[in-house]
Protein backbone atom coordinates (compact mmCIF):
# COMPACT_ATOMS: atom_id res chain seq x y z
CA UNK A 1 0.00 0.00 0.00
CA UNK A 2 2.90 2.40 0.88
CA UNK A 3 4.32 1.23 -2.82
CA UNK A 4 1.07 2.60 -4.75
CA UNK A 5 0.91 5.83 -2.51
CA UNK A 6 4.61 6.31 -3.77
CA UNK A 7 4.10 5.76 -7.05
CA UNK A 8 1.19 7.78 -7.13
CA UNK A 9 2.47 10.68 -5.28
CA UNK A 10 -0.17 10.55 -2.38
CA UNK A 11 2.39 10.42 0.60
CA UNK A 12 2.00 12.97 3.47
CA UNK A 13 5.26 12.62 3.71
CA UNK A 14 7.76 14.93 1.38
CA UNK A 15 10.40 12.19 1.54
CA UNK A 16 8.11 9.79 0.16
CA UNK A 17 7.73 11.39 -3.36
CA UNK A 18 9.16 9.15 -5.47
CA UNK A 19 11.82 10.46 -8.17
CA UNK A 20 10.15 9.64 -12.37
CA UNK A 21 12.85 7.45 -12.93
CA UNK A 22 12.25 5.96 -9.35
CA UNK A 23 8.89 5.46 -10.19
CA UNK A 24 9.15 4.21 -13.91
CA UNK A 25 11.49 1.41 -12.83
CA UNK A 26 9.41 0.44 -9.96
CA UNK A 27 6.28 0.04 -12.90
CA UNK A 28 8.41 -1.84 -15.34
CA UNK A 29 9.75 -4.21 -12.73
CA UNK A 30 6.15 -4.36 -10.65
CA UNK A 31 3.69 -4.67 -13.86
CA UNK A 32 4.64 -8.14 -15.35
CA UNK A 33 3.51 -9.48 -12.05
CA UNK A 34 -0.06 -7.70 -12.68
CA UNK A 35 -0.50 -8.38 -16.18
CA UNK A 36 -1.43 -11.57 -15.61
CA UNK A 37 -3.94 -11.37 -12.46
CA UNK A 38 -5.44 -8.30 -14.49
CA UNK A 39 -6.13 -10.24 -17.56
CA UNK A 40 -5.04 -6.33 -19.03
CA UNK A 41 -4.34 -7.31 -22.27
CA UNK A 42 -6.96 -7.69 -24.77
CA UNK A 43 -5.37 -10.28 -26.66
CA UNK A 44 -5.25 -12.39 -22.49
CA UNK A 45 -9.07 -11.17 -21.72
CA UNK A 46 -10.29 -13.06 -24.29
CA UNK A 47 -8.67 -16.37 -23.50
CA UNK A 48 -10.54 -18.89 -21.39
CA UNK A 49 -10.73 -18.39 -17.91
CA UNK A 50 -8.98 -21.76 -16.71
CA UNK A 51 -5.67 -20.41 -18.76
CA UNK A 52 -2.95 -19.59 -16.68
CA UNK A 53 -1.20 -16.42 -17.45
CA UNK A 54 2.19 -15.49 -17.14
CA UNK A 55 4.20 -12.69 -18.43
CA UNK A 56 7.86 -12.96 -18.52
CA UNK A 57 8.86 -9.33 -18.82
CA UNK A 58 8.31 -6.44 -20.42
CA UNK A 59 10.62 -5.60 -23.01
CA UNK A 60 11.77 -3.18 -25.92
CA UNK A 61 13.56 -4.34 -29.38
CA UNK A 62 17.41 -4.94 -29.12
CA UNK A 63 18.83 -2.09 -31.57
CA UNK A 64 19.74 -4.01 -34.85
CA UNK A 65 22.68 -2.79 -37.58
CA UNK A 66 23.51 -4.24 -40.15
CA UNK A 67 22.41 -5.38 -43.78
CA UNK A 68 19.09 -7.21 -44.41
CA UNK A 69 18.28 -9.85 -46.81
CA UNK A 70 14.86 -9.62 -49.42
CA UNK A 71 13.38 -12.70 -51.17
CA UNK A 72 11.11 -13.05 -54.50
CA UNK A 73 8.07 -14.80 -53.70
CA UNK A 74 6.09 -15.95 -56.22
CA UNK A 75 2.28 -14.71 -56.07
CA UNK A 76 -0.97 -15.99 -58.03
CA UNK A 77 0.10 -13.07 -60.80
CA UNK A 78 1.95 -15.12 -63.01
CA UNK A 79 5.43 -14.50 -63.24
CA UNK A 80 5.19 -11.78 -61.18
CA UNK A 81 7.02 -12.13 -57.96
CA UNK A 82 6.98 -9.79 -54.61
CA UNK A 83 10.15 -8.77 -53.19
CA UNK A 84 9.36 -9.62 -49.12
CA UNK A 85 12.16 -8.88 -45.77
CA UNK A 86 14.15 -12.40 -44.93
CA UNK A 87 13.99 -12.24 -41.37
CA UNK A 88 14.13 -15.54 -39.53
CA UNK A 89 14.89 -19.04 -40.05
CA UNK A 90 12.82 -22.10 -38.80
CA UNK A 91 13.91 -25.07 -40.44
CA UNK A 92 14.55 -26.53 -43.53
CA UNK A 93 13.03 -24.40 -45.81
CA UNK A 94 10.50 -22.55 -43.84
CA UNK A 95 11.31 -18.49 -42.97
CA UNK A 96 9.59 -15.76 -41.43
CA UNK A 97 9.33 -13.07 -43.61
CA UNK A 98 7.88 -9.60 -44.31
CA UNK A 99 6.28 -7.96 -47.13
CA UNK A 100 8.15 -4.47 -46.34
CA UNK A 101 5.33 -2.38 -46.65
CA UNK A 102 3.75 -1.32 -43.17
CA UNK A 103 6.77 -2.01 -41.15
CA UNK A 104 4.31 -3.76 -38.63
CA UNK A 105 5.16 -7.04 -36.92
CA UNK A 106 1.37 -7.82 -37.18
CA UNK A 107 2.36 -8.74 -41.21
CA UNK A 108 4.98 -11.03 -40.48
CA UNK A 109 4.22 -14.97 -41.73
CA UNK A 110 5.98 -18.11 -41.88
CA UNK A 111 6.60 -19.26 -45.76
CA UNK A 112 8.76 -21.88 -47.64
CA UNK A 113 11.57 -20.35 -49.58
CA UNK A 114 12.95 -23.49 -51.91
CA UNK A 115 16.70 -23.33 -51.51
CA UNK A 116 17.34 -22.82 -55.41
CA UNK A 117 14.66 -19.68 -55.32
CA UNK A 118 17.31 -17.11 -54.50
CA UNK A 119 17.11 -13.70 -55.08
CA UNK A 120 19.53 -13.64 -58.24
CA UNK A 121 17.79 -16.89 -60.07
CA UNK A 122 14.72 -15.13 -59.54
CA UNK A 123 15.45 -12.12 -61.02
CA UNK A 124 17.14 -14.26 -63.83
CA UNK A 125 15.65 -16.54 -66.35
CA UNK A 126 16.65 -16.02 -70.18
CA UNK A 127 13.30 -18.45 -70.66
CA UNK A 128 11.19 -17.30 -68.07
CA UNK A 129 11.73 -14.10 -67.03
CA UNK A 130 10.24 -12.78 -63.73
CA UNK A 131 9.41 -9.59 -62.78
CA UNK A 132 9.74 -8.23 -59.18
CA UNK A 133 7.46 -5.97 -57.41
CA UNK A 134 10.16 -4.33 -55.09
CA UNK A 135 9.58 -2.73 -51.79
CA UNK A 136 11.19 0.43 -51.06
CA UNK A 137 14.54 0.62 -49.20
CA UNK A 138 14.57 0.48 -45.76
CA UNK A 139 16.38 2.41 -43.09
CA UNK A 140 18.01 0.59 -39.78
CA UNK A 141 15.99 1.82 -37.29
CA UNK A 142 13.43 0.91 -34.28
CA UNK A 143 11.21 -0.33 -37.01
CA UNK A 144 13.04 -2.80 -38.60
CA UNK A 145 14.35 -3.74 -35.02
CA UNK A 146 10.86 -4.54 -34.03
CA UNK A 147 10.57 -7.32 -37.34
CA UNK A 148 13.97 -8.89 -36.49
CA UNK A 149 13.07 -9.28 -32.48
CA UNK A 150 9.22 -10.26 -33.06
CA UNK A 151 10.70 -12.97 -36.46
CA UNK A 152 13.40 -14.42 -34.35
CA UNK A 153 10.44 -15.09 -31.46
CA UNK A 154 8.35 -16.72 -34.19
CA UNK A 155 10.86 -19.00 -35.40
CA UNK A 156 11.70 -20.40 -32.18
CA UNK A 157 8.07 -20.92 -31.44
CA UNK A 158 7.32 -23.10 -34.55
CA UNK A 159 10.83 -25.11 -34.21
CA UNK A 160 9.79 -26.03 -30.75
CA UNK A 161 6.41 -27.41 -32.29
CA UNK A 162 8.20 -28.92 -35.57
CA UNK A 163 10.71 -30.35 -32.89
CA UNK A 164 7.96 -31.43 -30.14
CA UNK A 165 9.75 -29.75 -27.56
CA UNK A 166 9.56 -26.74 -24.84
CA UNK A 167 10.24 -23.38 -26.34
CA UNK A 168 13.56 -22.10 -25.48
CA UNK A 169 13.03 -18.68 -23.63
CA UNK A 170 16.45 -16.99 -23.83
CA UNK A 171 16.40 -18.18 -27.74
CA UNK A 172 12.70 -16.79 -28.51
CA UNK A 173 14.07 -13.72 -26.30
CA UNK A 174 17.27 -13.15 -27.79
CA UNK A 175 16.43 -9.99 -29.73
CA UNK A 176 14.42 -8.42 -26.94
CA UNK A 177 15.88 -6.28 -24.16
CA UNK A 178 13.78 -6.30 -20.80
CA UNK A 179 16.00 -4.51 -18.48
CA UNK A 180 13.99 -0.51 -18.47
CA UNK A 181 14.86 1.55 -20.87
CA UNK A 182 16.69 5.39 -21.00
CA UNK A 183 16.74 7.86 -20.83
CA UNK A 184 12.90 6.90 -21.10
CA UNK A 185 10.46 4.51 -22.02
CA UNK A 186 9.04 4.24 -25.45
CA UNK A 187 5.28 5.06 -26.11
CA UNK A 188 4.83 1.30 -26.79
CA UNK A 189 6.76 -1.86 -25.31
CA UNK A 190 6.26 -5.61 -25.40
CA UNK A 191 5.00 -7.77 -23.24
CA UNK A 192 6.26 -11.36 -23.57
CA UNK A 193 4.28 -13.95 -21.93
CA UNK A 194 2.63 -17.48 -22.00
CA UNK A 195 -0.49 -18.90 -21.67
CA UNK A 196 -0.39 -22.94 -19.98
CA UNK A 197 -3.80 -24.91 -20.48
CA UNK A 198 -3.10 -27.96 -22.25
CA UNK A 199 -0.06 -27.27 -22.82
CA UNK A 200 2.15 -23.44 -22.84
CA UNK A 201 1.79 -21.04 -25.26
CA UNK A 202 4.67 -18.37 -25.88
CA UNK A 203 3.39 -15.61 -27.34
CA UNK A 204 4.56 -11.43 -27.56
CA UNK A 205 1.58 -8.50 -27.58
CA UNK A 206 2.92 -4.77 -28.94
CA UNK A 207 1.04 -2.43 -26.81
CA UNK A 208 1.13 1.40 -25.52
CA UNK A 209 2.64 1.41 -22.42
CA UNK A 210 0.94 3.81 -20.72
CA UNK A 211 -2.30 1.67 -20.77
CA UNK A 212 -0.77 -1.07 -18.57
CA UNK A 213 -0.29 0.96 -15.63
CA UNK A 214 -3.09 3.54 -15.99
CA UNK A 215 -5.18 3.28 -12.77
CA UNK A 216 -3.25 -0.41 -12.44
CA UNK A 217 -0.57 -0.23 -9.48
Amino acid sequence: MKVNRILHGKSNCPTMHAPRQVKMSLIWYLLPHLVPKQRSLPVIAQLAPEKTIHCHALAVAKKREGSYETVALSTDKGNRRVEHLKLAHVSGEKWVVHPGTSLSPSLLFVTVIPEECSQRKCRKSSSNPVIVDKIEPIKEGEALSKLFAVANHIAEVQRAEIENREVDIEVAHALFDKSLPHPKIPKQVFVLWNAIGSGSEEHVSEVVFKTLFHKRV
